[in-house]
């Protein structure tokens, strides 16, 4: 399964050459996924039969007792209905499905509606027909104007004229709104454009794109509610556009928005109001809350002894806000009167901390009793979070260990989870050993627990794609802690979410030649929670040409459509008209019908040529392996142009609207540096020219994963309560603010430090953006922390501590050693802390003297 999946196998498993073979029981052969033993010796079962109306492609649907000519998978058209099952295919299973034979006319049914809206028939008055004035529309004549229909008889468009064309007297950009989760824009458009998806930067001026962000993204829409067309914008990760403040201007040079009906029309506007979202809450347009969180201990035992009092920690770091956007604010409270816990909570809100510190020396003297705290946040919109609240209680020293983890987390099935459990050390006495333990609690089992009923480690890690659960349906696991006697225990509520389609058509971009078939193909569209392709994806088509509404296909001839592909035979298409394709991708239920919203894949728009144009393709350059659809924007980009077989290609020159100094490249192989390249997608054009003269152009443009970002360059984005101490009592608490992403919600930290020579040394990885540094040697020291997404792609912010040597006679390195207690910190069953006691021992070893280890402390660091 892991040569396939990499690649390594030939496509066909089942031929004498293949490259991927198997030994099971001493016997081998050739690999073979349908089988349980993944030899040739046992296969699957082969495509079942089709009834009648039944089909897979149009070839299918060619008998005279056929309903039509079309094989539809659109269970949107009537009386079409999808069938699904599996079968051996090459050696893997694949998914069979079968769609229903209909009549052309049945699949065209909606467009012909869309387009028929825009004319006035010729029975209209002179003037302005009545039709266009009750819309406020002007009704533009056109000798030209023809009324499509289809006729079911011949399978074919007929036409008749028509008046003209209601039209709007100006194409706007009009008001828009902020959406309820603080990402991305609404305008309104004041008729339909050309359906399109583009970085903004192309439409609008410079000033407006500082607070877009520079990677902000923009789509044509419809209104799901009203159906009036909609420019869509979905901000950029280091915008800081402020709704009822900030507004839009369009580029009076842009050309990416124009008219549907008259190319030649570009939309305009300036000053444009962008209204914030409903900051009441409740409403149908309310803005999204900030969701806060704690995370702490539910009983602090007094220390086991007074040398070991320790700070208690409530972490509030895991709370979010939907706009990716930095807290506004961060207010905490208590009901406690102690003037300990009043304290803690004052110096957290001085500093906006999303950590409560309730001070070791305090933890020393904090009378028994149940203590509860609070804290709300602000988003940018001023929009406040409901309080989140946390209750602990003051317990005897050493009955049970402190633990801190989340009792409610969502995650993506795709990615899997870590559920992160923080050990308070100084809770753990010595000889004692803590022992952990996750039981399902709802449903009893759960395949992705190891084993399935009983884990045994300090953090629960199940790696993506998680099976065995649903999205939307919580599984709850039950958690406990013991060094002995009482256990401490907490359910955790564990919520799947359906991840993202990664939609991704493959086809022709630029100048192609009418004489050749056109391949289209959706199928490196990805399912990220179904990563084998087990539920078959759905898929609708859209061909829209440059002289709309004139139809892509006159009559059903338009070429075989099945599973993801489609195939457009030769001399089909309109010779010099540009042609745009747009694939929808959505999940299917067992029924074939549409599960969830679905998405459009990137367009791809060409131009039918004559035969003697010089055509090819650009294409990515990944390796051995196939390209992931979105690059990363860590690694630099590889292009090369492909020359179609038997054109005459003599020379290529490459050119980018967002990548100028790409003018003058003229090698067929083209290399962007990473550091070039733009967050949201990347257009790279390539103009080829024939040896006799002839130029033609085509282009790619390539989905690029824009790195985290840190929002606050000037400070940085790694926040240290203290940047001094004294060895080796010397504690930072860290904590990542600033940092967002596309993906906000799936970044980890890694914390570590910088060597002299800017290498990493990394310290701790997971999910919390918060850690503290112990064990840091004498001098200074760069403490640093990467947000990290996942692709891979990475931002880091550094900062300088200081510590200092103690004072003369106050410390002696050879007690520290001689009492340093190795088994205690491996009782934790803890590897951070583990980690973080090899780095003090380390720290330990060369203080104030420079020399090497001793055999004993040397032991003691592999102990470690």
């Amino acid at each position: 399964m892991i040569c396939q999946t990499l690649g390594s196998c030939t496509p066909d498993l089942a031929v004498n050459t293949s490259t991927c073979n198997m030994t099971v029981n001493g016997t081998s052969g050739r690999l073979n996924l349908c089988g349980k033993l993944g030899t040739e010796v046992s296969s699957g079962s082969g495509l079942a039969a089709l009834t009648a109306t039944q089909c897979r492609s149009n070839a299918d649907c060619t008998s005279p007792s056929s309903p039509g000519p079309i094989c539809s998978f659109d269970t949107t058209i009537g009386g079409v209905t999808v069938t699904q099952s599996s079968t051996c295919s090459n050696g893997v299973d694949a998914p069979d499905v079968r769609g229903t034979c209909v009549g052309y006319c049945a699949t065209q049914a909606a467009y012909l509606t869309a387009i028929k809206c825009g004319t006035v028939g010729q029975g209209g008055a002179q003037g302005t027909p009545s039709v266009c004035s009750s819309s406020g529309l002007t009704c533009l004549p056109n000798s030209q104007c023809k009324r499509l229909a289809c006729d079911p008889s011949t399978n074919a468009f007929t036409t008749e004229p028509c008046y003209g064309f209601c039209v709007v007297a100006a194409r706007t950009v009009n008001p828009g709104k902020m959406q309820p989760d603080g990402r991305s824009i609404v305008a309104g458009l004041s008729t339909a454009p050309v359906a399109a998806s583009f970085p903004c930067a192309s439409l609008f001026d410079s000033n407006t794109m500082a607070k877009l962000g520079v990677d902000a993204l923009c789509s044509t829409g419809v209104d799901p509610n009203s159906n009036a067309p909609v420019l869509k914008i979905a901000l950029g990760p280091q915008s800081i556009f402020m709704p009822g403040t900030d507004t839009l201007t369009v580029s009076s040079t842009q050309t990416a928005l124009v008219d549907l009906l008259d190319l030649t029309q570009k939309f305009t506007g300036s000053n444009i109001n962008v209204a914030p979202c409903n900051v009441v809450i409740g409403q149908p347009d309310s803005c999204k809350p900030p969701i806060g969180l704690i995370i702490g201990p539910a009983q602090v035992p007094a220390p086991c002894d007074d040398s070991t009092a320790t700070d208690v920690i409530f972490d509030a770091s895991h709370s979010s806000d939907p706009s990716g956007r930095a807290f506004k604010n961060v207010i905490w409270s208590t009901t406690s009167q102690d003037i300990k816990m009043i304290t803690a909570v004052s110096v957290a809100n001085n500093a906006k901390a999303l950590r409560l510190v309730l001070p070791g020396s305090d933890n020393l003297n904090l009378a028994e009793g149940t203590y509860t705290i609070s804290v709300t946040f602000t988003n940018f919109l001023g929009v406040t979070s409901a309080p989140a609240t946390w209750q602990f209680t003051r317990v005897a020293g050493g009955s049970t260990p402190v633990v801190t983890l989340p009792t409610d987390l969502s995650y993506r099935i795709a990615e899997g989870f870590k559920v992160p459990v923080t050990l308070m050390v100084a809770s753990v006495c010595a000889n004692q050993k803590v022992i952990y333990s996750w039981v399902p609690k709802t449903p009893s089992t759960w395949a992705a627990i190891p084993g399935g009923t009983l884990y045994t480690k300090k953090d629960l890690v199940v790696p993506g794609p998680v099976p065995d659960v649903t999205a939307g349906v919580p599984n709850v696991v039950t958690f406990s802690a013991s060094t002995g006697g009482t256990a401490v225990t907490a359910d955790v509520t564990l919520t799947a979410q359906a991840s993202a389609l990664q939609a991704n058509l493959r086809g022709p971009q630029g100048d192609i030649r009418v004489d050749r078939p056109v391949y289209l193909s959706a199928a490196g569209s990805i399912d990220p929670d179904d990563p084998l392709g087990v539920k078959p994806l759905g898929i609708t088509w859209q061909c829209t040409r440059s002289d709309f509404p004139t139809p892509c296909f006159s009559t059903a001839a338009t070429g075989t459509q099945s599973g993801l592909n489609w195939t457009i035979p030769p001399n089909s298409l309109g010779i010099g008209v540009p042609h745009t394709i747009v694939a929808s991708i959505f999940r299917t239920n067992a029924n074939g019908a549409p599960v969830g919203t679905p998405v459009a894949t990137p367009a791809v728009t060409f131009t039918p040529k004559p035969a003697a144009t010089p055509t090819g393709r650009v294409r990515r350059v990944c390796g051995s392996g196939n390209c992931p659809i979105r690059h990363s924007a860590e690694n630099d980009l590889a292009l090369t142009l492909v020359p179609d077989t038997g054109s005459d290609v003599a020379s290529v020159a490459w050119s980018s609207q967002q990548i100028t100094n790409l003018a003058g490249a003229s090698a067929f192989d083209l290399v962007i540096p990473s550091a070039q390249l733009p967050g949201g997608s990347l257009t790279v054009s390539a103009t080829l020219t024939s040896s006799a003269g002839t130029t033609s152009s085509t282009s790619v443009t390539v989905p690029i994963n824009a790195r985290p970002s840190c929002t606050t360059p000037q400070t940085g984005c790694l926040r240290v309560d203290l940047t001094t101490g004294t060895f080796p009592t010397a504690k930072f608490s860290a904590q990542a603010a600033g940092f967002t992403d596309d993906d906000p919600t799936s970044l980890r930290y890694e914390f570590g430090t910088l060597s002299a020579t800017g290498t990493r040394n990394i310290i701790s990885s997971g999910l919390t953006p918060t850690y503290t540094f112990t064990g840091i040697p004498t001098g200074s020291t760069q403490l640093y922390v990467c947000a990290v997404d996942t692709d891979g792609a990475r931002a880091c912010s550094n900062t300088a501590v200081t510590v200092s040597e103690p004072q003369a006679g106050q410390f002696s390195v050879a007690d520290a050693l001689t009492t340093f207690d190795v088994g205690h910190l491996a009782g934790t069953g803890d590897v951070s802390v583990l980690a973080s006691g090899a780095q003090a021992l380390q720290s330990l070893s060369t203080c104030n003297t420079g020399s090497t280890q001793t055999a004993a402390q040397q032991q003691q660091v592999q102990q470690l």
